[in-house]
């Protein structure tokens, strides 16, 4: 169960703070990047037009696969250059096809950018803030959304289920916090419409690292005070439970937060950053910046906003909260999720490593701390692996026989689909007068 709130300070001191339009606008990374650009991972920005991103939506919303116009051509172009009787084949099925029922939708300026960069670094992309990790599936290489092409970058975007709720900016955020039943308000609208009118969507192209993945953490910060620091992959390390690396990890992200993050940012006195660590745990780069919200950002290891609400109430100069020691927290955390065999002796060994009896010092730390908790998830994907569709077709096939089989049923999609049409244009033009 969550951490108790008292009573006599929920109404003065929301478990979750108003959240503006203008510190969404500020989370934006082409908002927040050139102010820390020194400490954080490159990347480069592109802001669609308003032309532009009423076709880039129209795309979005379309059926089927079809990549923009001018990279069908770029592959079309490739393909008629290839001397092999086989490739020229698929090359005249893929330009039938193509000629058929072309694309309509471009972007040159994009695919340039995209280009561009591509000779600089892999890219790893993100859309309004959001990272479509659950399209890894369609991306030919094993490191997560690593993209080497141009074609990666568009069908990564295109595939994920994530990628509309990025365009839904100004979606409804009120209701009801399914973690601890906390009532949740919505944005509160604070710019203007010329303001509103900027905020266009924009495609970030971060350049892609094999991260390790025990060294990225995120940081929860309310009222410009640091109240936790979550490990942020579901995996069980070993490691993160050595009381000299936990303080090294609590120091140096102390020493980040304070030195480079604390009062500089834009958008206000609340948010929350994830950071990666540097290999020896002295130094750390920022990933991104989020709203402290629970419908925007998840409280992971925390299990919900109320229990870092326990921790800012205990900041405040006129609230004297219950005693707290860092034990008595990490039991209350793990409580509301634990598993019966939660009591082992590895369970019980690692809570003592994590903390004592002692009074409660911010930022509070939390680490997965065995197999056996209820957040480790190791070899689970975090994001469902395939689509069903996929997955019928694929059973029992090699990667070959499963590329040429996926293949075929693409252009029998299309197929399908141009039919359709001049069934559709038929059937009006037999009807005009």
């Amino acid at each position: 169960m969550p951490i108790a709130l008292p009573s006599s300070s929920s109404g003065s001191c929301p478990v979750v703070p108003p959240l503006l339009r203008s510190t969404v606008q500020a989370c934006r990374f082409s908002e927040w990047y050139p102010s820390f650009k020194r400490n954080s991972i490159r990347g480069v920005v592109y802001k669609f037009g308003k032309e532009e991103e009423l076709t880039l939506r129209a795309w979005f919303e379309e059926d089927g696969m079809r990549l923009p116009t001018e990279v069908v051509e770029d592959d079309e172009s490739q393909l008629s250059d290839s001397s092999d009787e086989d490739e020229e084949e698929s090359s005249s099925s893929s330009s039938s096809s193509s000629s058929s029922c072309p694309p309509s939708h471009s972007f040159p300026s994009f695919t340039t950018l995209i280009t561009s960069t591509l000779l600089l670094y892999p890219i790893f992309p993100k859309i309004n803030n959001l990272a479509p990790q659950d399209a890894q599936w369609i991306l030919p290489l094993s490191q997560p959304l690593k993209c080497t092409t141009i074609q990666d970058v568009y069908l990564a975007l295109k595939a994920s289920a994530l990628t509309a709720v990025a365009l839904d900016d100004h979606r409804d955020l009120s209701g009801v916090d399914e973690d601890d039943g906390t009532v949740v308000e919505g944005v509160v609208e604070d710019l203007s419409e010329e303001q509103e009118e900027g905020e266009r969507v924009e495609v970030v192209l971060k350049k892609w690292y094999d991260l390790e993945r025990s060294r990225e953490f995120r940081l929860f910060v309310r009222g410009e005070v640091l109240l936790g620091i979550s490990q942020r992959d579901p995996n069980h390390y070993p490691h993160l439970l050595v009381p000299e690396t936990q303080s090294k990890i609590r120091s140096t992200l102390v020493n980040f937060f304070e030195s480079t993050l604390k009062g500089k940012f834009a958008g206000g006195p609340n948010y929350v950053l994830d950071v990666y660590m540097s290999s020896s745990l002295t130094g750390a780069h920022l990933i991104s910046i989020a709203p402290y919200h629970p419908s925007l950002t998840s409280p992971l290891l925390f299990g919900s906003y109320s229990a870092l609400h326990q921790l800012y109430l205990s900041t405040l100069s006129d609230f004297t909260p219950p005693a707290l020691s860092t034990l008595s927290l990490l039991d209350e955390l793990s409580s509301a999720t634990s598993s019966p065999t939660r009591g082992d002796e590895e369970d019980d060994a690692s809570l003592e490593t994590i903390g004592t009896d002692a009074p409660l010092t911010l930022p509070v730390l939390l680490v997965i701390e065995s197999r056996s908790h209820p957040a480790a998830t190791r070899n689970s994907p975090a994001w469902p692996a395939y689509p069903q569709d996929v997955v019928s077709v694929g059973s029992g096939k090699d990667v070959e026989e499963f590329k040429r089989i996926w293949e075929g049923e693409v252009r029998e999609a299309a197929k399908e689909e141009q039919d359709e049409t001049k069934t559709k244009t038929t059937t009006s033009q037999e009807g005009s007068p």
